[in-house]
């Protein structure tokens, strides 16, 4: 742990970092089918209904069908500053 602001930039100058690069793909929907799949009884959620009806037979013999796929975007919820100030002294008023 560098004692001051300086000395931790100037040791930093000092090393030399090597990344190896790895393929990645970050399009959710080619990997759709790879996704994970979570197990039953997770503590604390209630678990849904049991099936009534059959789906299958009510929409083979449904009178108007539409069959589309809708996707959402992807949303980044990150905060604009993730540190806030931080103030050690008295407070003072005008």
């Amino acid at each position: 742990m560098a004692e001051t602001l300086e000395l931790a930039r100037y040791a930093s100058s000092a090393l030399r970092i090597d990344y190896e690069e790895t393929a990645h793909d970050t399009d959710l929907e080619t990997k759709r089918d790879e996704g994970f799949e979570p197990g039953n009884g997770k503590s604390g959620w209630m678990p849904p209904p049991p099936p009534r009806g059959n789906p299958d037979k009510a929409w083979a013999e449904a009178e108007h069908r539409i069959e589309h796929e809708y996707v959402h975007g992807t949303q980044h919820h990150n905060p604009m500053e993730m540190f806030g100030p931080r103030w050690s002294g008295a407070a003072t008023r005008s």
